[in-house]
């Protein structure tokens, strides 16, 4: 690895301070999509792996009380070239056993020879963790740490500005489809049995993921 004024050398590429806000200015970009979780976690890690010439990304999101983990592994058969994976969650307790005093995560099992974890603070709290790996030993020397500390400022801001699209977009789709079950409700002339199969094709688009989501209504002996 090569220090230089401008920047850092890495295996293949030169990233200056200019790459690194361009990078961050993608991540911004990335969260005011408002993806869902797995895929802002990919679309993230795809971008870091790029940048710092790594090997391997975790990322483990905080939501809802639990840490979800992730990781992206570059890859010779995977599309793109990469590898994305999700593990089962963690509850938050089981990680924050000192009420917001997180430990580290566990690394999930890959035996990479270096790694770097960053935390990703709001407020002081802490609300993912980011884990770079490499089969290279000693790929994480000072130089690229510190440019890890701008960089983990904005992944933390994005986050949170994330989370405030996806709640957004759910909050907008719960009213939509309370108004549209209130608007069949109230047409008097519509029989029951069509007002009850119409809520039920209103609430899957209501719910976080609609493509795995289904509703039935039960009445007496019927179903909807």
């Amino acid at each position: 690895m090569e220090r230089t004024d401008k920047g850092f050398k890495t295996r293949n590429r030169f990233k200056t301070t200019g790459s690194l806000h361009v990078l961050g200015y993608e991540v911004l970009l990335l969260a005011n999509q408002g993806l869902l979780r797995p895929d802002f976690q990919r679309e993230v890690s795809k971008r870091l792996l790029d940048f710092f010439d790594c090997d391997a990304a975790e990322m483990w999101l905080k939501d809802h009380g639990k840490y979800y983990p992730s990781e992206t592994l570059r890859s010779l058969t995977g599309p793109l070239g990469i590898d994305f994976r999700t593990y089962r969650p963690y509850p938050v307790e089981d990680l924050e056993p000192n009420h917001g005093a997180p430990a580290l995560p566990p690394s999930l099992p890959s035996p990479f020879h270096s790694s770097h974890t960053i935390p990703l603070e709001v407020e002081g709290k802490k609300i993912a963790f980011l884990r770079l790996k490499s089969w290279q030993h000693d790929s994480f020397p000072g130089a690229k740490v510190r440019s890890y500390e701008d960089l983990a400022r904005t992944l933390a801001i994005a986050l949170v500005h994330r989370q405030a699209q996806v709640d957004l977009r759910e909050r907008i789709k719960e009213l939509a489809c309370l108004y549209e079950i209130a608007r069949l409700s109230a047409q008097t002339d519509v029989p029951l049995e069509e007002v009850l199969q119409g809520i039920v094709e209103l609430l899957p688009p209501a719910w976080l993921y609609p493509e795995i989501a289904s509703a039935r209504i039960l009445l007496g002996s019927r179903s909807f």
